[in-house]
């Protein structure tokens, strides 16, 4: 179990406050992957052009004349190119019929995203029960997946009992996992109960990432209280966690939208101290608001025009 210091502190400046929903971007992974060949790469590209701009039934003839081993990894490289939402799926079928070719979960849990994503969630619990059926079973990553589009969708309950349902299976719950339902708690006003998960992941071992600390910025910040947000920021750097371009540009987004000029130019300050730099639609807002205020955009500008 890791020191209640600072991990513990961070839970202690939590003051609970109900929150209007927001949508929730999709938890980041953890870790980045090696890059694939050069051959691969444009093998992958060529096959999700032709997806994107052929009919399927051209598509199918291009795919079959490729000389090309269709394994589980080449498949699930080719999905996440995102082609359109019917071609993904009649593509994902044509796989399952090649010989000696079986969806995984990693295959599985991304068609599921496909139409999360897309908002059909009638059909991501076809493919979610499909899976089930063939006997592929989902991990912490396809439940954590689940829960982040029912979620999405308006649906706070389906995505409590997706929780639920992968722990009574006796899936254990990753920091990804934990991070993604305490955001999907706070976005839908349950501070309460993010913090009881965030307490939780601590006693199961587990040390918050850059992900985990913006997520409590965030709240923290929505909440008005910048105070706080920005001793999270103070601690994460004491774990030796960096705040990094996302972390950042939501804390100057949500001081641009609160007036909070004070709590913006720490954040400026040490964006211009590690040479990150806003995004222009954040510059923007952040510039609206020290008009407001008059106050002085140098240290502003200075960091977006570096």
């Amino acid at each position: 179990m890791p020191s209640p210091a600072p991990h513990g502190r961070a839970l202690s400046t939590l003051r609970f406050r109900r929150l209007k929903k927001r949508s929730s971007p999709f938890p980041k992974k953890l870790f980045t992957k090696p890059p694939l060949p050069e051959y691969m790469r444009a093998t992958i590209h060529k096959i999700s052009t032709t997806l994107r701009y052929s009919t399927w039934d051209a598509a199918a003839t291009e795919l079959r004349a490729l000389p090309l081993h269709w394994d589980s990894f080449t498949v699930n490289r080719i999905l996440k190119t995102h082609p359109p939402m019917e071609k993904a799926w009649l593509f994902f079928h044509w796989a399952a019929r090649l010989p000696g070719f079986k969806h995984d979960r990693f295959t599985y849990t991304t068609m599921l995203d496909i139409f999360g994503e897309a908002g059909r969630i009638p059909s991501m619990w076809h493919v979610f029960r499909e899976m089930e059926d063939k006997g592929v079973t989902p991990d912490a990553a396809t439940y954590t997946s689940v829960m982040h589009w029912l979620s999405a969708a308006g649906d706070l309950q389906g995505a409590v009992r997706a929780w639920e349902e992968m722990r009574e299976r006796g899936c254990r719950p990753t920091l990804v996992s934990y991070t993604a339902f305490m955001k999907i708690l706070f976005d839908h006003g349950r501070p309460k109960e993010a913090a009881g998960v965030y307490t939780e992941m601590l006693e199961v071992g587990l040390s918050p990432n850059c992900h985990t600390y913006t997520v409590l910025m965030e709240y923290l910040a929505g909440a008005g209280k910048f105070k706080a947000a920005l001793k999270i920021m103070s601690e994460m750097q004491e774990a030796g966690i960096e705040p990094d371009k996302a972390a950042c540009n939501i804390l100057i987004q949500k001081c641009s939208k609160a007036g909070e000029t004070s709590a913006m130019r720490q954040v400026l300050l040490y964006m211009k101290e590690h040479s990150i730099v806003l995004r222009r639609t954040v510059f923007m807002e952040a510039l609206e608001a020290l008009k407001l205020v008059n106050g002085s955009d140098h240290l502003l500008r200075e960091g977006y025009y570096r």
